[in-house]
């Protein structure tokens, strides 16, 4: 599943093992008459999707849909969903302008 936003916040990366690392987006995402807000989780190695990302920037993120059930101490179930990115894709730079180099006829003169 594809979703579209722009960057509100990034996190901080978190260790929280040696195994696990996990990073933090959220999503500012037009629905409707209303801004929705969504957290998206980065996971190990795909924390460094993030590296270049600044707030501002459209993008679209691959989600996986994650979910699991605890139960506390008196016995009450609560289920938990995760948000999780996979791939990310940059469709707008905020404030920055990309251009492309001229060449010139002579470019390619020997001398």
């Amino acid at each position: 599943m594809k979703i579209e936003g722009l960057v509100y916040k990034i996190g901080t990366k978190e260790v929280k093992s040696e195994k696990f690392t996990k990073q933090d987006v959220i999503l500012a995402v037009d629905e409707g008459p209303y801004k929705q807000y969504l957290s998206i989780q980065f996971v190990n190695d795909k924390c460094a999707l993030l590296q270049n990302l600044a707030v501002g920037n459209k993008v679209g993120v691959e989600i996986n849909i994650k979910g699991r059930l605890w139960t506390n101490a008196s016995g009450v179930e609560t289920c938990f969903n995760t948000l999780e990115g996979w791939k990310l894709e940059v469709l707008y730079l905020n404030n920055a302008v990309i251009s492309t180099p001229i060449q010139n006829e002579f470019d390619n003169d020997p001398f």
